[in-house]
């Protein structure tokens, strides 16, 4: 990096211009591609990204990234404008096949999700892998965002073998489960195999996730086409107070695989 950068990053005008002035390369790169116009981008400084571009900063993509999806992923509503009217496309893919609705959601930014919106984006544009917009906001916990995204005609698919429920549980997040059984959702649901929310809860030892679904009546012994049971969930990830919290809902202690519990821990 080069002093353009830090002054870039920091949102301060002064100090670029005078480095600018002093012939400082406004498209330099460090050694990972990254460029003044990417820190101003990130950092959120509008008035740097305007001054830069009038100075002839490339719009690059930076770690596969467009500075469109960087800007939405990071919520700053005022350079996504700027950059839509200098002609940057609302539905243009990063290397992984993301847009930059995609980061909007990740970040559970609803203004930004509202605006790309209503500049076209495809609400139910998949990544490579089918990941979508939806996804993203329940991979992360955004449940704002995941009601939005829902009356916008968001398709509540499965993704890598997960049920939208699935992922909520396995990810922890507890007020997007109870939406989606507030939804209908079915709490025994089976996926990938025969596994069920309450399997992904316990994978991830998120103990306040596993007692909403068994409130709700979810199978504390449900194995999937291998015998593998919530309870072997907790035991392979060491989460010790799922494991003890399951045995008190009568977890019963199966061989799954041909491993005890024990040498599962082991």
């Amino acid at each position: 990096m080069i002093p353009l950068h830090g002054a870039a990053s920091r949102g301060h005008l002064k100090v670029m211009k005078y480095l600018i002035q002093q012939e400082s390369d406004v498209n330099k790169k460090d050694n990972t591609g990254w460029t003044a116009f990417n820190a101003a981008v990130q950092g959120g400084h509008l008035r740097a990204v305007e001054y830069l571009m009038a100075k002839g900063a490339k719009q690059s993509i930076y770690d596969g990234i467009t500075p469109l999806y960087a800007a939405a992923q990071c919520g700053h509503l005022d350079i996504i404008k700027l950059l839509i009217s200098m002609g940057a496309d609302v539905n243009e893919e990063n290397d992984n096949g993301r847009t930059s609705l995609h980061g909007a959601a990740s970040g559970g930014h609803i203004d930004v999700m509202e605006y790309l919106i209503q500049q076209g984006s495809d609400v139910n544009k998949g990544d490579a892998d089918g990941w979508t917009p939806f996804n993203a906001a329940v991979q992360y916990g955004h449940l704002e965002a995941i009601e939005y995204l829902t009356t916008q005609g968001a398709e509540q698919h499965i993704y890598a073998g997960m049920t939208p429920l699935f992922a909520a549980a396995k990810f922890g997040h507890l007020h997007t489960v109870e939406f989606f059984l507030s939804k209908e959702a079915d709490v025994n649901e089976e996926v990938d195999g025969g596994i069920i929310p309450i399997h992904g809860a316990a994978f991830g030892g998120h103990i306040e996730v596993m007692e909403y679904l068994i409130q709700q009546g979810s199978d504390v012994n449900k194995g999937d086409a291998m015998g593998w049971t919530p309870f072997n969930a907790a035991v392979q990830n060491g989460h010790l107070l799922a494991v003890e919290y399951l045995m008190s809902k009568g977890a019963k202690q199966n061989t799954c695989d041909g491993m005890t519990p024990v040498y599962a821990a082991a």
